[in-house]
């Protein structure tokens, strides 16, 4: 049975869309409730104590100091929630393939703006 909305590729779009916009209004109401944005000692140590792996080990203050300047960026400076800017995210592909560390260039794809909302 086909669905009234559509299906294959424009289902997945609106049903993308739809999550996305759930997803802003969440992330706006609790933006200024963000635990780590907050509690950014209490956060990195939450990461600590939740490595099973043992890769933070000797990291601690790595971590802390991490998650210190990451809380300021998490709303940073985009103009509306999920916004992916492509020259800032093609400069750190170019530099992952220019330092080898991924096997092929990745300029210009895995992301897209095209699920958010309007």
């Amino acid at each position: 049975m086909r669905n009234v909305i559509g299906s294959g590729r424009g289902l997945v779009r609106i049903r993308s869309k739809l999550f996305l916009t759930y997803c802003e209004r969440v992330f706006d109401d609790g933006a200024e409730k963000l635990f780590s944005k907050h509690n950014s000692d209490e956060a990195a140590q939450m990461l600590i104590d939740g490595d099973n792996t043992g890769s933070l080990k000797g990291a601690e203050e790595l971590v802390k100091k991490s998650q210190e300047f990451l809380s300021a960026k998490y709303i940073d400076d985009a103009d509306s929630w999920g916004v992916i800017d492509p020259e800032r995210w093609n400069a750190f592909y170019k530099w992952l393939y220019e330092n080898k560390l991924c096997d092929k260039d990745l300029t210009g794809i895995g992301f897209s703006n095209d699920y958010l909302p309007q």
